[in-house]
């Protein structure tokens, strides 16, 4: 407890919370704080590696796909998917970073959202941190995840044609012969 604020302090509700909410105590004001900056930082960290991904493909002509294979702790496939969030300029914006999902996995599938819809998904809170891929596939307008989820018919997923995306068959969606990666918090 902060030894400037009388025993039993408790902060206001923040701005914007429903009325009749509890108000929290310093110590937890200070984790709420302090998590939110943190998760921020991991978004920011993604969008950042998308950045500069961006930045060294515009800059390394003939040496791009080089260093990728050589260097970076990543594939080609992966490398397209973060230059994609580093791209988006909703998913750029850092004042959003505290309100997104932290996952590299489902910042891409938000990546293939329509700027206007994403910002208003965001503003509606239908995007929120615990976000998880298959909700982002599913805003994305990925019709076979509406069909796996009961919400679109067999038919809409056959509208789709195949990527080819997954030609190792490991299940990741991706042809690298890498593993499927675990999402964070998964």
């Amino acid at each position: 407890m902060r030894a400037d604020l009388p025993p039993g302090f408790r902060y206001p509700r923040p701005p914007g919370a429903a009325p009749g909410l509890p108000t929290m105590s310093v110590e937890r004001a200070v984790f709420v704080r302090r998590i939110r900056e943190a998760w921020s930082a991991s978004v920011a960290g993604v969008v950042g590696v998308g950045r500069v991904l961006v930045e060294a493909k515009e800059n390394l002509p003939g040496e791009f796909g080089v260093m990728i294979e050589r260097d970076l702790p990543f594939g080609q496939r992966t490398a397209q998917m973060l230059m994609a969030i580093g791209r988006h300029a909703v998913l750029s914006d850092p004042n959003h970073g505290s309100r997104l999902p932290s996952s590299w996995r489902t910042l891409y599938e938000l990546s293939r959202v329509e700027p206007d819809r994403l910002l208003a998904a965001i503003e509606s809170r239908r995007v929120h941190p615990e976000m998880h891929q298959f909700e982002a596939r599913m805003l994305s307008g990925d019709t076979k995840a509406k069909a796996r989820s009961g919400r679109g018919s067999a038919s809409d997923a056959s509208l789709k044609e195949p990527t080819g995306d997954d030609e190792d068959g490991d299940g990741d969606g991706e042809g690298d012969g890498e593993e499927p990666m675990q999402e964070q918090g998964a």
